[in-house]
């Protein structure tokens, strides 16, 4: 959500006491394109950061598991390592790409998951399914936010938001749509299969992405 956030999306209704947004995000974009602010206004209107909220209540819900759930070891570990390290990179990922452009953390960031996502499968511990479950949230962090950067960068004023749009929307697809293949995967040669299976894939996106990808567009 934290993502989410600095890109300007998945943002709430407008309220005076809110935050308001800076050109080029979804939030300036929809506002300017519904004539509810002028060309070259400073920002959007404020309106309710909905993201924070749910992040808020997020972390409460976690605190209140945690009380009631006392034990040595809990389910869930290995993805809430994966969160902790993807969350701590969102804003460090984002100062990345505007220092060392997001075409470089992008193709950084695919081949790094790709490795660690490899090399989940071959963990023989927890401790080991911990550390790469953490290194691969922490290599995956960058990413959205220098996406996010592309788009900005790419697609012009009348464009942006459309393209937001998208990439977001490709991310909510590909969920649901993930878990059809790969189940059949596991069934087939074992749950490892699964993590090796990303990794030529992984490497071939990051070439793509570098051909693709310019800076300047």
């Amino acid at each position: 959500k934290l993502g989410c956030f600095l890109a300007g999306c998945c943002y709430g209704r407008p309220c005076p006491s809110g935050l308001a947004f800076a050109p080029r995000s979804l939030a300036y974009q929809t506002h300017l394109k519904e004539g509810r602010i002028s060309p070259g206004a400073p920002a959007s209107l404020p309106v309710h950061p909905t993201q924070l909220y749910e992040l808020g209540l997020a972390i409460a819900l976690f605190g209140l598991l945690m009380l009631l759930e006392r034990r040595s070891r809990r389910p869930g570990e290995v993805g809430l390592a994966f969160f902790l390290g993807y969350s701590l990179m969102q804003i460090p990922g984002g100062m990345l790409a505007d220092r060392l452009g997001p075409r470089r953390v992008m193709v950084a960031a695919i081949v790094c998951w790709s490795v660690f996502t490899t090399l989940t499968g071959a963990a023989g511990s927890l401790a080991a399914m911990l550390a790469l479950g953490f290194m691969f949230g922490w290599s995956e962090g960058p990413f959205r936010p220098a996406a996010s950067k592309t788009v900005a960068t790419w697609f012009n004023d009348a464009q942006v938001g459309r393209a937001n749009g998208l990439q977001l929307a490709s991310v909510q697809l590909a969920a649901p749509c993930a878990p059809l293949f790969f189940t059949t995967l596991v069934v087939t040669w074992g749950w490892h299969a699964v993590f090796y299976s990303l990794l030529i894939p992984g490497l071939l996106l990051a070439f793509v992405a570098h051909r693709i990808i310019k800076e300047p567009p």
